[in-house]
């Protein structure tokens, strides 16, 4: 679960701080914890829809998240959005969201639209 995800983020980091050195698996942990917690982080007055919010958790288990550091998604994450909520060629995605589709349908589809992210993180 998310939080059993995050929970093992703090966890790992409190082992860092000890200077310890962590595997890549370790690292990997880590950072998605961080992507996490940077996507799904939204202000008070910040409202985002049921679609968009999933489509955000999704893009974390993408090759998309892969090796991003971690100020990227804090960097892009308004361009992100805008394009889940605007972007025409995820139209048909937003809809099958909308509609119940599976996670990993979801996680499928959104892998083959990471070139429409790539695009909206280049402006």
């Amino acid at each position: 679960t998310i939080m059993s995800l995050l929970a093992e983020t703090k966890e790992q980091e409190r082992f860092m701080q000890f200077g310890s050195q962590v595997s890549d698996a370790t690292r990997a942990t880590i950072d998605m914890g961080h992507h996490i917690s940077t996507l799904l982080n939204q202000p008070e007055t910040e409202r985002l829809s049921v679609e968009t919010q999933a489509m955000l958790f999704g893009l974390i288990f993408t090759s998309f998240s892969s090796e991003k550091e971690d100020g990227f998604f804090a960097k892009y994450r308004k361009n992100i959005c805008a394009a889940i909520e605007d972007a025409s060629e995820l139209s048909n995605l937003r809809e099958k969201v909308r509609a119940g589709i599976s996670f990993d349908d979801m996680l499928r589809l959104l892998e083959k639209q990471i070139s429409v992210f790539t695009k909206v993180c280049q402006k």
